[in-house]
């Protein structure tokens, strides 16, 4: 409505852009109902406010706003967010290094934030998360339930799970509306899933549970996994990390 009735310029319009494109991330990840209604929107908001789909122009607009110093970290964040939705990741991946220039502005650190959580399987980017909240502890004031999400899992990865479980608890403490269904999947430093081997174990309660010998850890299994197997039975797994803790996904061969 902002960008359809007021004529925005300068930090305004890339600050509002921005805004805009980081909830229809946000929904593209998060929404499983009425999907479509998502797609839709943003269909319009590309059309009507990419200058009409030529994406020439708008990229002539963007290098007019990196060129100002005042504007380019915002400027950043938006070709970095046009290139990797035209699949360009290598020449996106060269912007993120010069982002990493303006960690101190508030937008470049929150953005650096999201992309290094989202690729916390590669330890470079765990590192740089660690970095970057070492010196902008203010980050979990932006966005508490990502902040804690991305410590958790980044923990995880490092193995240290007892500094990931403050995080867990917090998160099931403070957030009672949780969406059950989303997770990131723990995966290799190529990007593919990881396999782990374990054996099925029960607690004491009847629950069954699976104990990775890799990690010396065991975890609650997904209610929608194979639940014939007998205890000691040898099992191959996905780790999901759900918002509310890992949970493993029995593989059927």
């Amino acid at each position: 409505w902002i960008m359809n009735k007021i004529n925005l310029e300068g930090t305004d319009f890339l600050r509002y852009k921005i805004i805009v494109e980081e909830m229809f991330d946000l929904a593209e990840r998060t929404v499983f109902e009425d999907f479509e209604k998502i797609l839709e929107l943003k269909k319009i908001y590309t059309t009507e406010h990419l200058f009409g789909g030529s994406e020439d122009k708008y990229l002539e607009l963007l290098d007019k706003y990196y060129s100002n110093e005042k504007t380019r970290p915002l400027a950043l964040i938006l070709k970095f967010n046009f290139l990797s939705s035209r699949c360009k990741e290598d020449t996106a991946l060269s912007l993120l290094k010069e982002m990493e220039y303006f960690s101190s502005n508030n937008e470049i650190s929150k953005y650096l934030f999201k992309y290094y959580g989202r690729n916390l399987h590669k330890l470079d980017y765990r590192l740089k998360l660690f970095e970057l909240v070492r010196k902008r502890p203010d980050l979990e004031d932006k966005d508490s339930l990502r902040f804690k999400y991305f410590m958790y899992v980044a923990n995880d990865y490092n193995q240290l799970f007892s500094e990931a479980k403050p995080y867990i608890d917090s998160i099931n403490k403070k957030y009672e509306y949780l969406h059950p269904d989303f997770s990131m999947i723990w995966r290799n430093e190529d990007g593919s899933p990881r396999i782990f081997d374990g054996n099925i174990i029960f607690t004491k309660w009847k629950n069954r549970r699976i104990y990775l010998p890799e990690i010396q850890k065991n975890f609650r299994i997904m209610k929608k996994s194979s639940n014939d197997e007998k205890e000691g039975t040898k099992a191959k797994c996905f780790l999901h990390f759900y918002l509310n803790g890992i949970c493993a996904e029995i593989i059927k061969e």
